[in-house]
């Protein structure tokens, strides 16, 4: 058993030292690095025309479907219906909302969606539990796995279209719940 705290402690230190060499030799060129940015990439921001424009107008369209139903939401299958037929901001025909999070929220309602938030904080919760105090090698690596996932996923969901529909990632939700309840024991 301390071997494996030793373990998890010199992987620490080891983390530790690499973030704090890539932030040295950063820090380093970072004027070079600003000054490259700078000079070779550029956004327009203000065009009315494009990708990021249409999102936001179909954040803005959603979010307004959402006060017109008083926070219940548009309904299972219906917020493309609402888009195409009671869209106030122009789309260019786009339908989906493209953020996992918006279409949960526009969809679902309020409370559906705080609902979602807590049990998604309650698995993040319950994982780092596991990395922190789980005394099996075999469970902190699957938690680990398992949060890293879960954190690139809600970086990943901000852009993507309708996951809805995706049966892999229903298939991930039901694995990391049932590792949940596995576990359950050994976080009392």
């Amino acid at each position: 058993m301390t071997i494996f705290i030793q373990r998890k402690a010199k992987v620490l230190y080891g983390l530790m030292v690499l973030i704090l060499m890539i932030f040295a030799v950063s820090s380093v060129f970072i004027s070079d690095i600003v000054e490259y940015l700078t000079n070779n990439l550029t956004f327009d921001f203000s065009a009315e025309t494009g990708s990021i424009y249409i999102r936001e107008n179909l954040y803005k369209n959603a979010l307004i479907f959402l006060f017109e139903t008083f926070g219940f939401g548009t309904g299972t299958g219906n917020l493309e219906y609402w888009m195409m037929n009671y869209s106030t901001f122009q789309t260019d025909s786009v339908l989906a909302v493209h953020n996992w999070w918006i279409e949960i929220l526009s969809t679902y309602g309020v409370l559906t969606f705080l609902l979602y938030v807590i049990f998604y904080y309650k698995l993040v919760k319950d994982l780092i539990i596991n990395i922190v105090k789980s005394k099996n090698e075999v469970i902190t690596s699957i938690s680990i796995g398992l949060l890293c996932i879960m954190s690139s996923f809600t970086i990943n969901s901000l852009s993507s279209s309708t996951l809805i529909s995706s049966e892999w990632m229903w298939v991930f939700w039901a694995i990391i719940i049932s590792f949940q309840g596995l576990t359950y024991e050994e976080r009392r």
